[in-house]
């Protein structure tokens, strides 16, 4: 894929977002990269991400910047960098960890978890690649994603190019091959271990972790399904869900809407706003799996 054009896919996602914040955000790609081998989707949602994060925690006015550069002969850095809060010395150990919070009350303050950072770091490992961090409490962050690059690479540069005229239109893949999820979900335990089980059962994931998140990434992918937590701060999973269905891009994705909170009337209120099943916290995983099936249009004995 050709950097630059992924680059700018994923600043492009943010952009609302960065404007309400009145945010400079800034891109450099060192001309000599080119193109570099990777999961478009994969290394589109790490560099959204982190870019969510850089927008989420720097103030208004400041600047946010995403830089690419040649590390060495064989190797390219995906820089996000930001003038926000940063993070102190003896929390940064504990980031990129499963299911570590380094501070409730940033939590509080800042809605939306986005994709926990330990998912990222998986993410780049899987592309044979590894991650930095640099900061310094109160002057801000750099966030350094190093992935493999060869010349040979770059020599293909025209050639993405020209496969790439729509690269936020993608083109959906059979069902019969892997289903792609877009799963809304704000807590780091859950979306570790769901992400793995349906990788396991031949699903492709995308993780948001607040609604805003979820309505910007279903706009940029094609999803053939959608899993919905309820209980979200800020915009809940009804309301995402409504949103949902009232865009014509999305209003026909099933989404299947996931709470723990099992209440008389809470499925006719799921299904009211959008959802198309409705499934209850602790999850079955074997349930969610033979319904996700269902709903992507595959049954369970071939596929899964």
């Amino acid at each position: 894929m050709d950097v630059e054009s992924i680059c700018r896919d994923a600043i492009g996602l943010l952009s609302r977002q960065a404007e309400k914040k009145t945010l400079h955000v800034k891109l450099k790609v060192d001309s000599r990269i080119g193109a570099i081998k990777a999961d478009r989707r994969r290394l589109r949602q790490i560099l959204f991400n982190l870019l969510s994060n850089a927008v989420k925690f720097t103030p208004d006015g400041k600047s946010i910047g995403l830089e690419v550069y040649l590390k060495d002969k064989k190797t390219a850095c995906f820089t996000v960098w930001d003038e926000g809060i940063g993070i102190a010395p003896e929390d940064q150990k504990k980031l990129f960890q499963p299911f570590v919070q380094i501070d409730s009350k940033l939590s509080r303050k800042f809605e939306g978890t986005g994709l926990g950072l330990h998912l990222v770091k998986r993410l780049v490992e899987m592309h044979g690649g590894s991650t930095k961090l640099e900061s310094k409490e109160g002057e801000g962050s750099r966030l350094h994603v190093l992935l493999p690059w060869s010349r040979q690479d770059a020599s293909d540069t025209k050639r993405a190019r020209s496969g790439d005229e729509s690269s936020i239109n993608l083109v959906k893949a059979p069902v019969s091959s892997r289903p792609m999820v877009l799963m809304v979900e704000d807590n780091q335990m859950n979306q570790q271990s769901i992400t793995q089980y349906l990788e396991a059962h031949k699903f492709d994931i995308l993780v948001a972790g607040d609604g805003p998140t979820a309505l910007r990434l279903a706009e940029a992918e094609d999803f053939d399904l959608i899993l919905m937590d309820v209980q979200m701060p800020g915009m809940d999973g009804l309301e995402c869900t409504r949103e949902l269905r009232s865009r014509s891009k999305t209003k026909e994705i099933p989404i299947i809407a996931v709470t723990a909170m099992v209440m008389d009337g809470d499925r006719e209120r799921c299904l009211e706003a959008g959802a198309n099943d409705y499934l209850s916290k602790p999850l079955d995983l074997k349930q969610l799996v033979r319904i996700a099936n269902q709903h992507a249009g595959r049954t369970q004995g071939k596929d899964a």
